[in-house]
């Protein structure tokens, strides 16, 4: 019986081979990484907005079906109930990387759904300005209780004002 003379073919990767793969993922992880982060930013700044924006609207709806005032508490990363009454089924706390900064720390609604002027602002920004400048606003625009969302241009630790809300 004869025995083949097989090649062998070592399909192994060499080190340059690998060290340039190495070099190329992290070049490209370099370029992605700030847009991912920026990404998961903003995605967390509009869902603490629409959190906000839920809040605001069971409370002013919750006064107009009781016909009782209702008030809410706004708090750095939450919205709460006050002791006094249940306004809203459960509080809203936020992820700890979402900093609210408001007007008025308490909001309260008529039991017709309307508030008392000045228009309460609510900002809802990144923590310490952690990997995002973009900043969002929710405003009670008016003493009938209308609310709008927008971008916030102005500056923050100040106290926001309705003005600097624009529209998206």
């Amino acid at each position: 019986m004869l025995l083949w003379r097989v090649p062998k073919n070592n399909s192994g990767f060499t080190l340059l081979e690998m060290l340039v793969t190495a070099v190329i993922v992290g070049v490209i992880a370099a370029v992605t990484l700030p847009n991912l982060l920026g990404f998961l930013n903003r995605n967390r700044i509009n869902d603490a907005m629409g959190q906000v924006e839920g809040a605001l609207k069971e409370a002013q709806k919750q006064a107009i079906r009781t016909g009782k005032s209702c008030s809410i508490t706004v708090n750095a990363n939450a919205i709460v109930n006050p002791v006094s009454n249940g306004c809203l089924l459960s509080n809203r706390d936020l992820n700890n990387l979402i900093q609210l900064t408001s007007s008025r720390a308490s909001i309260t609604f008529s039991g017709k759904g309307n508030i008392t002027l000045p228009a309460p602002v609510i900002v809802i920004s990144m923590a310490n300005g952690n990997g995002t400048n973009q900043q969002r606003c929710v405003v009670i625009q008016n003493s009938l209780g209308s609310i709008r969302t927008g971008i916030y241009s102005g500056t923050i630790p100040t106290t926001p004002l309705p003005n600097s809300c624009q529209a998206i």
